[in-house]
């Protein structure tokens, strides 16, 4: 997307050349540090939110197959990673 405004940009008076650099470069993603460093914020902001809501579903003496079947649902998580995050929290709050 960003690649395609720049190429765009550049070779605006010469659309051939824009598709054919696209042709070239295509395939190659190429992030930035911010970018990078953004995702990476994400990622840690979300898994911070699942064991925030784990430690909830705790508080309310929800089973661990019940806590881990609703991060399944609600997270998009495999079994195996909603596990490893609710054991990661249980020892946390241990």
């Amino acid at each position: 997307e960003g690649f395609e405004k720049v190429t765009g940009y550049l070779f605006k008076n010469d659309p051939r050349v824009s598709e054919e650099v696209e042709k070239i470069m295509g395939g190659n993603v190429y992030k930035t540090r911010s970018e990078i460093l953004l995702e990476e914020g994400m990622e840690k902001g979300r898994e911070e939110g699942i064991l925030g809501a784990i430690d909830i579903m705790l508080e309310m003496n929800c089973s661990e197959s019940d806590i881990t079947a609703k991060l399944v649902k609600t997270y998009n998580l495999t079994k195996e990673e909603a596990k490893a995050l609710y054991d990661e929290c249980v020892t946390q709050t241990v």
